[in-house]
């Protein structure tokens, strides 16, 4: 059965080292989802600190392919402002119905996350063990710490747990300035959450037929947000390049997905280049870097040729 667990509750300690005095937090975490049927099934501990991310996982444990993502599947929301999550996968296993969290301790220069799997007993043919795939998500609160995991290694009911450290989890490495220095379209779109995945309409044809006309809304959104990036750094690669902010073809369709794709693929395009210039970059360089997106995507076999002398 899958457990939720919520608290609020901190319990604070103080403890004393090299004769200063260090404040070390103990607390429970802010949410746990746990249960014994992810998909996943190898072992696994995952740091998750953006929506992208979250997104890319919780895709994962489901076993849906982002291509097939739609809005009426299981979701689970974190707010990625204030929170970020731990995921345990614990693999193909037996007999384990998920995990519980015991302890979060926040120190100097990490966070403690202790463990311990909830397991059981079966009795039957070869022990009528129970196959399956536990996991837990626990929602923390946000930091750039780095996450030490701690499992129970405790072997006999009864006795004192044992904690012994299984992984540790360091935060992001790539930096903000690194990831304004890229003009590469993003590997997977954040689709707006009122955008379907597919969408069943009544069409007509020219002769007045009505028909039933299935449009892939979130499919026709993402293709035309890589279109309008591209040829967004298209624009700025050009050398005959005018001012001003770039704007993507308006096409004769009345799709409002495309259309919609359209507008935020050049917004995108054109924030990520506003956040390079802010960084220090010279139009020029934001040229060359684009051209070489480009060349690197495929779309130039060879750089175009320089701008003209004045």
């Amino acid at each position: 059965m899958r457990t939720i667990l919520l608290s609020c509750c901190v319990v604070c300690c103080v403890s004393l080292a090299s004769a200063q005095q260090t404040v070390v937090e103990v607390s429970a975490p802010l949410a746990v989802l746990s249960d014994d049927d992810s998909h996943v099934t190898q072992a696994s501990f995952r740091r998750i600190d953006t929506q992208q991310q979250w997104s890319q996982v919780w895709l994962e444990h489901l076993d849906i392919e982002p291509v097939y993502d739609n809005p009426n599947r299981e979701s689970f929301q974190v707010d990625f402002k204030r929170c970020m999550v731990v995921a345990i996968f614990g693999g193909a296993t037996t007999n384990t119905a998920g995990y519980r969290v015991d302890t979060v301790t926040n120190e100097v220069n990490t966070v403690v996350l202790r463990f311990e799997a909830r397991t059981y007993q079966t009795a039957g043919p070869n022990g009528g063990a129970a196959h399956v795939t536990p996991y837990a998500f626990v929602v923390l609160p946000k930091t750039t710490k780095n996450i030490v995991l701690e499992r129970s290694a405790e072997r006999y009911k009864g006795q004192p747990p044992v904690w012994r450290k299984v992984a540790e989890l360091p935060a992001a490495t790539v930096t903000p300035n690194a990831q304004r220095s890229s003009l590469a379209h993003p590997k997977r779109v954040d689709i707006p959450d009122d955008i379907p995945f597919v969408l069943v309409r009544n069409a007509r044809e020219k002769d007045g037929t009505v028909y039933k006309q299935r449009l892939h809304a979130a499919f026709s959104y993402e293709s035309a947000h890589h279109q309008a990036w591209e040829d967004c750094l298209e624009w700025i690669a050009s050398p005959y390049r005018k001012s001003g902010a770039f704007r993507a073809p308006i096409p004769q369709t009345n799709d409002p997905y495309l259309l919609r794709g359209l507008e935020d693929g050049s917004n995108d395009c054109m924030a990520r280049i506003q956040a390079l210039r802010e960084a220090g970059h010279t139009d020029e360089s934001i040229r060359q870097l684009a051209q070489q997106t480009l060349q690197q995507s495929g779309v130039y076999s060879s750089a175009p040729p320089p701008p003209p002398a004045n």
